[in-house]
């Protein structure tokens, strides 16, 4: 068991020989500094500087360098804030310094992950493909720490076997918070999709999507609530709206909160459903909209607040058919699928705009591309389906091409310019039935600019 006892390396004093401070106003000092990122070796531009007890406040150039004037003598904190910062949990880190006729410069930096890594996993060296994760974990009720809470994180790994099957190897890590709730869970990869979630005996959490976006370090903080579906204190209101980039509402949206409890927004856009109490994720579907999944904090008989924005997506041009009344069917009915919304669907202009076919599918929702043993080959996962006292993982995609069921071999021959449009439904539920063979995992169903061919622009 690792306790996550990171904050306590906020406080980074360096007494490297900078520029040193000079004689100021008032009898005050000119300190001069620099603010450094040692995880992304380079220097922090724009990070915002500012002294304890003061209102003296700075911004960093580009050589992450600041200079802060009248500073009184004495022992002072310097603090950094930062978006680096809130990317690995952390709301700032500090320095203390002795300003003084004789004080040196003033270096604030986030710690190395050499450093992180042995005060959040032990002394051991840190492997060179591998991060952890951290947080806190805490009650519904009072948001007090919850010790002994284990922690689940599982991913999903794949690699081609000799007959160019895809093996599944599902992984886990586990971990258990300690007396002040904090845990870390150390080896975990950074390009693949993890799932994570908290239990006790009596209360759990939502299963929560980590993507698989490159970070070593990771933090998430999970609420755990009663776990029993009797009596009203385990649940909770989750309540907002849901509006486009410009503020319009956004009417009959999917709302979906943990895959099991589901509403659509009104014409104002707005919305609210009872869910379970604690950790737990959203994700919001509308019709010509890029999804949202975001995640929430359910109070215990009490509402929590969302505005979720979407982004709206180019529409497919109006097609007019003609063409043998098979395929004139199948046409009739993508859109008919589009303009439902239980999934969401990519275009030829989206999809051309791509380099690579696996940077198609890096905004789908819940959606990983998972690298196998050979170089550029991957497949398509999503979440799988939870069981009841069985850790959640992710699956392999069910694929369609051109309506026929197809392997990711086939699908990697094929070219973004070649194209024309994608489907995708994150949930078999919601899914067209006719694309799924594993019904524990949802569809990806791609359309070549081939079978398109009979069509023209109207």
């Amino acid at each position: 068991m690792r306790s996550s006892r990171l904050l306590p390396l906020i406080v980074c004093a360096f007494g490297a020989p900078l520029d040193g401070t000079a004689q100021g106003p008032a009898g005050g000092a000119t300190v001069r500094g620099v603010a450094y990122d040692s995880l992304r070796p380079g220097p922090l531009e724009n990070a915002i500087i500012t002294v304890l007890g003061t209102a003296l406040r700075a911004t960093t150039d580009t050589a992450g360098r600041f200079q802060l004037e009248n500073v009184p003598r004495g022992t002072h904190t310097f603090v950094a804030q930062h978006g680096a910062l809130d990317s690995i949990g952390l709301t700032g880190v500090s320095a203390r310094a002795t300003i003084g006729g004789d004080a040196d410069g003033v270096v604030v930096a986030i710690p190395s992950f050499a450093t992180l890594w042995r005060a959040a996993c032990g002394g051991s060296r840190p492997p060179k493909d591998s991060g952890f994760v951290y947080g806190t974990i805490r009650s519904a009720p009072m948001g007090a720490p919850v010790p002994n809470a284990s922690v689940d994180v599982t991913w999903l790994d794949l690699d081609v076997g000799r007959q160019r099957t895809v093996r599944h190897t599902t992984w886990h890590g586990r971990s258990r918070s300690d007396a002040s709730g904090s845990y870390a869970i150390c080896g975990v990869p950074t390009v693949l999709g993890l799932r994570i979630r908290a239990s006790t005996d009596a209360a759990v959490s939502g299963v929560i999507d980590l993507p698989g976006v490159g970070r070593r370090v990771q933090r998430r903080d999970l609420t755990v609530a009663l776990a029993t579906d009797s009596g009203a204190t385990t649940f909770g209101t989750v309540a907002g709206v849901v509006t486009d980039s410009a503020g319009a509402p956004v009417a009959n949206a999917r709302v979906i909160v943990d895959g099991a409890w589901e509403m659509r927004s009104e014409a104002n856009g707005r919305f609210a459903l009872v869910s379970a109490s604690g950790t737990r994720q959203l994700e919001v579907l509308g019709i010509g909209m890029l999804p949202v999944l975001t995640v929430v904090d359910v109070p215990v008989r009490d509402t929590v607040r969302v505005q979720a924005v979407m982004r709206r997506v180019t529409a497919l041009d109006v097609v007019r058919v003609t063409a043998p009344a098979a395929v004139r069917r199948l046409i009739a009915a993508f859109d008919e699928r589009r303009r439902d919304g239980s999934g969401y669907t990519m275009d030829s202009t989206d999809i051309s705009a791509q380099g690579t076919l696996a940077s198609v599918f890096q905004s789908a929702p819940s959606a990983e591309v998972q690298y196998l043993g050979a170089a550029g080959q991957f497949v398509v996962t999503f979440p799988g389906k939870t069981r009841p006292g069985r850790n959640a993982t992710r699956c392999v995609a069910n694929l369609v091409i051109d309506g026929r069921r197809a392997e990711f071999q086939e699908f990697l021959m094929m070219r973004p310019r070649e194209i024309a449009a994608v489907e995708v439904y994150p949930r078999a539920f919601s899914a067209p039935q006719q694309f799924i063979r594993d019904r524990e995992c949802g569809a990806l169903v791609v359309w070549s600019k081939w079978m398109f061919r009979v069509s023209r622009p109207e």
